[in-house]
C-alpha cells in the first residue's frame, strides 16, 4: 500500500465524520466509534482497542493496529461512503 502522506501530507489532512458517533453508553471518555472519511481517499476508523487474546489472533504489521467497532457502524458507514466515492 503505498503512503497516503504522498497523497495528502498529515498537516492537511480533513476528516469529515461519515456518520453520528456510534455509542452505546459504556465510554467514560464520551469518545464512540467512528468512521471518517479522508481528503486522501481512505477512511480512518476510531474503535475499541483488541484485547492481546483478540489481537494474537490477527497478524498485524509493525506499523498497524486494530481497533472493533459495531457491525452496524461498519455497514452503514459502507453504504454511506458507497454513495460518496
Amino acid at each position: 500500500m503505498k503512503n497516503l502522506d504522498s497523497v495528502v501530507p498529515e498537516n492537511d489532512l480533513v476528516l469529515d465524520p461519515v456518520l453520528p458517533p456510534s455509542c452505546d453508553g459504556d465510554s467514560p471518555s464520551g469518545a464512540c466509534p467512528q468512521i471518517f472519511h479522508t481528503n486522501r481517499n481512505s477512511v480512518i476508523v476510531q474503535g475499541y482497542v483488541l484485547s492481546d487474546i483478540v489481537a494474537r489472533k490477527i497478524q498485524f504489521a509493525e506499523n498497524e493496529l486494530g481497533v472493533e467497532i459495531p457491525e452496524a457502524l461498519f455497514l452503514a458507514a459502507a453504504g454511506k461512503i458507497g454513495g460518496i466515492i
